[in-house]
């Protein structure tokens, strides 16, 4: 009996291998045009997915028909042909060249097509209806000259400000080695008179501390010295991140100076501390697969300079700027213990701090709650806003 694989390559036509070629193609595409505008990459994938799949329709319901006549067939004559048989399962090896099998091959890499084209889109719709009416978007600018992607933010604007706004800059987590800008809380800001700056920085996989929290601080710098251009009160800036972004937040409000200098930090369960802490905590960090070990490019107990470079209780003082810290009592990530640490720190330099606490909220979950959102607006509100401002409360 000849070999189905060659049967299969030899009724493997140039028009066949083209279809696959243009899946694999739009497969890698969907990858990289996340940096087009949202609007853009939905018209883009729709233009392309839906005639393919339109084109194909008559072709299902044959496909559907022969089936079902084939497996009804079966059943009625003492099971000559069983479902299993047109699942793929002992299949006759002379049936890979039939039309109905080779169409259904075809029909595959087609709808094949659309599923690659299609997947992108929630994401982006997604994106794009999280941007309330009244936000002006500017997007990608880098902060850095020639820092590509890794160094750049997206800009919220809101369009009718009666005087320049303070801009908040807000620092995604994700363990310093994965996340993006994209996605993310502080939609609810522009509304009050708030520019809200999301930024990339340079994850631990394309270099380690110190390089992250240079990257906050130049984004700090960027927006100060462009506030003329972009509208923005540069006296007063703020800065919000959730986990590893919280603890660069924290870092930049305690370390942060002249040029770099922050009014107002609100800090979501990120760590505060590399060192001195309790040994689970330590053998954790330590770990080659922890988000730390990569941070400092080893573990945090053969590197206790660099940890203490990294940990925001370090440079605690009486001049921090105020704190407004979050953090569920059951996360499993980052303990309590880290937030309760920095607050009593700031506290007893003198420095206003706020320490929340989310009943039943774990890393990252449970904190999404109204209430929540409008503390964080009325903190950097009573921080930013000067008084009498038409803002203040």
């Amino acid at each position: 009996m000849p070999d189905c694989r060659a049967i299969i390559l030899r009724n493997t036509t140039p028009k066949r291998r083209a279809v696959r070629s243009v899946g694999v193609t739009i497969s890698r595409v969907s990858l990289v045009t996340t940096k087009l505008p949202r609007r853009s990459l939905i018209l883009t994938w729709l233009l392309m997915g839906f005639p393919i799949f339109i084109s194909q329709t008559n072709r299902i319901r044959r496909l559907v028909w022969f089936r079902l006549r084939a497996w009804q067939g079966g059943k009625d004559e003492g099971g000559a042909a069983k479902w299993s048989d047109f699942a793929g399962e002992n299949r006759p090896c002379h049936e890979a060249s039939d039309p109905g099998f080779m169409g259904s091959m075809k029909f595959t890499s087609c709808l094949l097509i659309v599923v690659a084209a299609l997947v992108s889109i929630p994401r982006a719709l997604f994106a794009e209806s999280s941007v309330p009416p009244g936000v002006k978007v500017l997007r990608n600018i880098e902060y850095v000259p020639g820092g590509g992607s890794s160094r750049s933010m997206d800009l919220y604007l809101p369009e009718h400000a009666a005087g320049p706004v303070p801009p908040i800059i807000y620092i995604h987590g994700g363990s310093w080695s994965e996340g993006s800008k994209e996605g993310g809380p502080g939609m609810h800001l522009p509304g009050i008179g708030f520019a809200v700056a999301k930024i990339n920085y340079r994850l631990s996989s394309q270099a380690i501390f110190p390089a992250q929290i240079e990257d906050c601080k130049a984004a700090v710098r960027f927006l100060r010295a462009h506030a003329a251009e972009y509208h923005l009160d540069p006296n007063h800036i703020g800065v919000w991140g959730m986990s590893a972004g919280g603890h660069l937040a924290a870092l930049l409000g305690t370390s942060g100076g002249g040029g770099a200098r922050v009014q107002a930090v609100c800090d979501f369960f990120g760590p505060m501390t590399f060192i001195g802490v309790p040994a689970e905590s330590q053998a954790r960090m330590d770990s080659p697969n922890s988000g730390v070990y990569k941070l400092l490019g080893g573990p945090p107990s053969k590197k206790p300079d660099l940890a203490k470079m990294a940990s925001p209780i370090t440079y605690v003082n009486g001049g921090s700027p105020p704190f407004f810290i979050v953090h569920g009592d059951r996360d499993d990530v980052v303990p309590l213990q880290q937030s309760q640490l920095l607050h009593d720190k700031l506290r007893s330099a003198g420095v206003l701090a706020t320490l929340y606490v989310v009943p039943g909220g774990g890393h990252g979950t449970g904190l999404d709650r109204p209430e929540i959102a409008r503390m964080v607006g009325v903190f950097f509100t009573r921080h930013l806003h000067p008084p009498g401002s038409n803002y203040q409360e």
